[in-house]
């Protein structure tokens, strides 16, 4: 019986390790303009954002290890206007690996220069499906679903179109937030037109050709 017992924790156990989330992560926090001694905070920073963003569930699908999204978020904290609040430009990154080849392509490389979040000793990042925590929570999510959301589009035409518009209920959650970017008024670069371009129908040829590209043209050259 205890035989029994263990082999089926061990088969449970296969099962559920097979699969995993979403995003593999990097996350690099940068303070060289930043006049600060706090090295470790930003380092608890740093670990802290890159396990948020790999260790979350995103969507209901199941992905492989090797099926995980490849990104970077370069996080260039510019200023402290108060304690523990930040001021940063950020450049997010994600890749496609082609079909049959160690190659790589190109799907974001976007910088955003309105990050303005608050972050404490030993906070812990929880994602809230329906509202609005904080506005480091917010960003760390739109752009997840963002990267998913190209990701989708370069394997199957429009295949994103349900996690652009779990960014724009964020989007929508965070704008009465007081944070910049989240609206429509600022610069023609921020989260909201970037979201918004991918959404409108005039963009459609756009998401059709990033398909297209990929799994008609990439994918065939190996």
């Amino acid at each position: 019986m205890i035989r029994v017992y263990i082999l089926l924790l061990l088969v449970c156990s296969t099962t559920f390790n097979s699969y995993t989330q979403e995003l593999n992560s990097k996350v690099l926090v940068s303070t060289e303009k930043l006049q600060s001694s706090e090295k470790l905070l930003f380092e608890e920073m740093e670990n802290s954002i890159e396990q948020f963003l790999n260790n979350q569930i995103w969507t209901d699908d199941k992905f492989n290890t090797q099926e995980k999204i490849n990104c970077n978020f370069i996080i260039n904290i510019t200023n402290e206007p108060s304690s523990n609040q930040y001021e940063a430009t950020v450049q997010i990154l994600s890749s496609r690996p082609i079909y049959n080849s160690s190659y790589e392509t190109i799907l974001l490389n976007h910088g955003d220069r309105e990050w303005i979040f608050e972050y404490f000793p030993s906070q812990t990042i929880e994602f809230v499906e329906n509202g609005f925590n904080d506005n480091l929570t917010s960003l760390l999510s739109f752009y997840a679903y963002m990267i998913i959301g190209i990701d989708y589009d370069s394997f199957e035409e429009k295949g994103g179109e349900e996690s652009f518009k779990l960014a724009w209920k964020i989007l929508n959650t965070s704008q009465n937030s007081g944070y910049k970017g989240w609206d429509q008024f600022g610069s023609r670069k921020n989260r909201y037109w970037i979201c918004e371009n991918f959404l409108n129908p005039e963009f459609e040829k756009v998401r059709k050709a990033i398909y297209s590209y990929h799994i008609k043209g990439m994918d065939n050259l190996y």
